[in-house]
């Protein structure tokens, strides 16, 4: 009972949430970040790539999800929320879930993950997602990987009743000189059904370059 009565102090965030601001690779690598030396050459390889419209070597080419933070705005990021005890679930079409902590607890030494370590509060209806633990591969723009220790806050509210905007901060030391921004606005489609979706093509364990 006690749960059910605080779910409701909680925004409506039922319903399946398409990225309306994700455009492609493109899009993606249309504004340079504050790189490094070693990512700045690479961002200028991929956006040789991108600007012909050619397909850019990302592990999602080979079923190996992009991770967070880059997951959360990828154009095919249909996703979902669920509200449990302690938490808040973002599913994602491929199966994949994220657990955003909402109990006050701390950050855990953790083994780095594709979803990494995800510590929330709630601000006035706006969850504030910390997240730490994440793995050095995960593609922030399509192809380009963080880099270790990397660090992602992000803020999820509603803008209007059917539309949901994410502002995400990463902190990446090895990739990034200044943090990265961007925000992704989501619309939401009540009538929508997550279906189950299993990605085979090519679905090789490959050795995969890692800028340093």
């Amino acid at each position: 009972m006690l749960f059910r009565s605080s779910i409701k102090q909680l925004p409506d965030w039922r319903g399946v949430w398409q990225p309306l601001d994700a455009k492609g690779a493109k899009a993606e690598y249309a504004v340079k970040p504050a790189l490094s030396q070693g990512w700045t050459k690479r961002f200028d390889e991929l956006k040789v790539l991108a600007d012909a419209g050619k397909t850019i070597p990302s592990r999602t080419n080979n079923c190996v999800t992009r991770g967070a933070p880059g997951g959360m705005y990828d154009p095919m990021a249909l996703i979902e929320f669920y509200y449990a005890p302690k938490r808040v679930i973002v599913a994602d079409h491929t199966g994949w879930s994220r657990r955003i902590y909402t109990d006050g607890r701390k950050h855990e030494n953790l083994v780095d993950t594709f979803q990494g370590d995800s510590i929330g509060h709630w601000e006035n209806g706006t969850l504030v997602a910390d997240t730490e633990a994440l793995d050095l591969n995960n593609e922030f723009l399509v192809g380009l990987n963080l880099g270790e220790k990397s660090h992602v806050v992000e803020r999820l509210f509603l803008t209007e009743p059917n539309t949901l905007q994410i502002d995400t901060t990463i902190d990446a030391p090895q990739s990034l000189t200044a943090a990265y921004s961007r925000t992704t606005h989501y619309r939401r489609h009540q009538d929508w059904m997550m279906t189950e979706y299993d990605c085979v093509f090519d679905n090789l364990d490959t050795n995969r370059a890692i800028v340093r």
